[in-house]
């Protein structure tokens, strides 16, 4: 076993990288738009833990996305059920989802995109132990 080592590699023009160290290995991509590139990701993400899951892992799984609403004002209508409080300028919401047929509560984030004015920016995180 090597220990001290650092490898990185850029994909899809720089869009997804690899990364591994003596400790961890993480693979991250970005600017995924439609369902190819979701089954492209979905390709990547089993090949990555079929060679790296040969034990018991507990492994992250994020995901984050710009959703577009019909306008600004139709997205500061939604988000005011979140101001709780005047001083709250942009108010977002977070909570824990228990899904069916899913082995651990997701993490759900809601909260207006930054510099995008018609956006909300949602986010996932959750875990998943492989086998």
């Amino acid at each position: 076993m090597l220990f001290g080592y650092d490898l990185t590699v850029q994909l899809f023009g720089g869009n997804g990288h690899f990364s591994e160290d003596a400790q961890r290995a993480s693979f991250g991509a970005k600017n995924a738009k439609g369902r190819a590139d979701g089954e492209l990701l979905q390709k990547m993400v089993l090949r990555f833990l079929q060679h790296f899951a040969k034990e018991k892992y507990t492994v992250a799984i994020s995901a984050n996305a710009h959703g577009k609403v019909a306008s600004k004002v139709a997205r500061e209508e939604y988000l005011q059920r979140y101001r709780l409080d005047p001083r709250i300028t942009m108010p977002g919401a977070v909570g824990y989802l228990r899904l069916n047929d899913w082995p651990t509560d997701v993490r759900f984030g809601v909260e207006p995109s930054l510099r995008i004015e018609d956006s909300l920016s949602l986010a996932w995180t959750t875990e998943l132990i492989v086998l």
